[in-house]
């Protein structure tokens, strides 16, 4: 979609800025070029009004269903999956089945293969597995990775992996896996020199005389016969802690270490000091009472909450304090991290480490929200009741439409998003845009549209007149059909400034279109009857009549 950023605020609703429909250039010479895909990189199907065509890079067919009558799943990222009300298509292709409990759990082999369940049952593309429990199969621990799990087995993809422990399965993606007992590669017991490897750590396997890495080279400094894991990073024998590969000059007897090492943390106490990974003592922190904060590199310790920043003054790693009113010891019992990690959570205060504001005075009710991981807090709505939430920084609240905690000029008694589509809303009045996020939120009106008959049309938007991406103006809506998309430009590095493209090819009462969107949108009419020439790389298109 297409939304310069022109912004003419008004005196005081400085949220809102304005844009007005733009005419599309028109180009007598447009044509789709040649390349790679025939049609398009993503899959995606495209929904008319009575008829539905699915595209991939080198697929374009019709299937026997009206647009209205398909729906799209959630998490349907690589586009491979719609929904009627008899079944399941997968790819363009169809498989009549009882779509209740529908849930796409992973795309594997490339991502070119997907893992999806339904009530009772769990399949590979269109091929039945056979799991033990298909209603707790879940990925083991990357959505998209290599392995699987249901309460009694492990998976890797779809074959059951019989010696693999659930319960002590350690969080795996891709060709490695560990549990309790095994290193495994590509769901299969490792080895190395025929020899069996039994799993230390994320980063170590061993048999039963020598300590291996990942990449299958020995460590003979590592005793196989005492090393233990203490965290999927640290590990330790009867002479030494290692992180990874290296010592640390942690001594003693061993018997109090306690590792945390999560996300891009890592820290291990010996009971009387704390220990980063690359081997630095931290005097600054209490041994007794360190934590880390769940699914984060939050850090904390009876004197208060923290996290690592560099100091350039001091050209080293230091612990950035939290600015909480500290009046109680710091423990497990009065803090916590909400599910989201959007706030910490100290007594009654609540801390937005991302945008560095505290809140103070927290109600129980607000106490209670962030434990559901419902809490939605900013300085403009501190005492604010919000009636509906739209976006992060949009929302209804006393009978008014605001934005990033200024009021606008919209109407909240009309209010709505447009379809299932998040950013773009209307009232009676406007049609409007939601762009950017946090301090740089803007309601945008687009003048030009109709508000009373709007709708989203796939990726546009369309209304009683004419189809639009964002507020470029693109054909005449009357009776108008996607019946084509074909991937144009892509940017080569990250020095290419030129702006991605695609191609689009309608028809409405006017014949067939051409439309390429970029930068801007440009429009060619083909004419009544699809010419030669249209496309670089099609010599046959197949097209079926239009039906209203």
């Amino acid at each position: 979609m297409l939304l310069p950023s022109v912004f003419c605020f008004g005196q005081n609703k400085t949220v809102i800025s304005e844009v007005s429909v733009v005419e599309p250039e028109v180009n007598s010479s447009l044509k789709v070029p040649a390349s790679q895909c025939k049609y398009v990189m993503e899959p995606v199907y495209l929904r008319n009004e009575n008829n539905v065509i699915y595209h991939d890079c080198n697929t374009r067919k019709y299937l026997p269903v009206k647009g209205n009558d398909i729906t799209f799943p959630k998490n349907n990222s690589e586009g491979f999956f719609a929904l009627d009300k008899e079944g399941v298509y997968y790819k363009g292709d169809y498989i009549k089945i009882d779509t209740a409990g529908f849930k796409i759990i992973g795309q594997i082999g490339d991502h070119q293969e997907a893992l999806w369940k339904v009530k009772g049952k769990v399949y590979k593309n269109f091929t039945q597995i056979q799991v033990s429990d298909p209603d707790t199969f879940v990925p083991a621990y990357c959505a998209n990775g290599d392995y699987y799990k249901d309460k009694n087995f492990i998976y890797y993809r779809d074959k059951k992996m019989p010696d693999a422990d659930v319960k002590t399965a350690f969080e795996a993606c891709r060709e490695y896996f560990y549990d309790k007992n095994y290193l495994y590669f590509n769901g299969k017991i490792a080895k190395v020199n025929n020899e069996v490897l039994f799993s230390v750590n994320e980063a170590l396997a061993k048999t039963k005389t020598k300590v291996y890495s990942r990449d299958m080279r020995p460590h003979p400094e590592m005793d196989a016969k005492t090393i233990r894991p203490l965290s999927r990073r640290f590990s330790v024998d009867a002479k030494n802690v290692y992180y990874n590969l290296e010592k640390l000059p942690v001594k003693g007897d061993f018997k109090n270490l306690k590792a945390w090492d999560q996300v891009n943390s890592s820290y291990l106490s010996d009971g009387h000091s704390i220990w980063t990974a690359d081997g630095k003592q931290d005097a600054d922190l209490d041994a007794k009472t360190f934590g880390m904060l769940p699914h984060s590199d939050f850090f904390y310790d009876k004197k208060g909450v923290y996290k690592k920043i560099y100091s350039e003054k001091l050209k080293k790693a230091v612990n950035d304090q939290f600015p909480f009113d500290y009046t109680d010891d710091v423990s497990e019992q009065n803090l916590f991290i909400t599910d989201n990690s959007w706030y910490i959570v100290y007594k009654n205060q609540a801390y937005d480490p991302w945008n560095k504001v505290i809140y103070k005075n927290l109600t129980d009710g607000q106490l209670a929200a962030a434990r559901q991981n419902t809490l939605n807090l900013s300085k403009e709505i501190e005492n604010r009741k919000i009636e509906k939430q739209f976006s992060q920084n949009l929302y209804l609240a006393e009978g008014k439409i605001y934005c990033h905690g200024q009021e606008t000029e919209a109407d909240a008694g009309s209010f709505t998003s447009i379809g299932a589509n998040w950013n773009f809303y209307k009232d009676s009045k406007n049609v409007y845009r939601y762009i950017g996020y946090g301090e740089n939120s803007k309601l945008t009106t687009i003048k030009g549209i109709d508000p009373l008959t709007v709708e989203t049309f796939g990726n546009f938007l369309k209304d009683k007149d004419y189809i639009y991406s964002g507020n470029y103006k693109i054909i005449d809506s009357k009776n108008a059909e996607l019946l084509g998309v074909f991937t144009g430009y892509r940017p080569g590095c990250g020095l290419d400034r030129n702006p991605s493209s695609n191609y689009y090819l309608f028809r409405n009462d006017s014949g067939f279109w051409l439309v390429m969107i970029s930068g801007k949108v440009v429009i060619r009419n083909l004419g009544m009857e699809l010419p030669e020439g249209w496309h670089d790389g099609i010599k046959e298109f197949e097209l079926k009549p239009s039906v209203y």
